[in-house]
């Protein structure tokens, strides 16, 4: 059985999300967070939250190199 990946994980939620390369942003919410969240405390990692640029600075999460289609693009 596979485990869904996050970017899986926060399409099926409905998440809104972003990308710059394989970075994968993704709006602050508090499913969203608890996503992350359980995906990377297994690693040890908690990815950066910041303030999106274009969006009157509303909370988001830049998750390094979760952006799925960028990978399968290139394999």
């Amino acid at each position: 059985m596979n485990t869904p990946t996050l970017h899986a994980e926060l399409l099926a939620i409905g998440a809104e999300m972003e990308n710059h390369e394989s970075d994968l942003w993704v709006r602050w919410t508090p499913e969203s967070d608890r996503l992350v969240t359980e995906h990377y405390a297994r690693l040890g990692i908690r990815p950066q939250s910041t303030r999106h640029q274009t969006d009157a600075g509303a909370p988001w999460i830049e998750v390094p190199f979760a952006f799925e289609p960028w990978w399968k693009a290139r394999k």
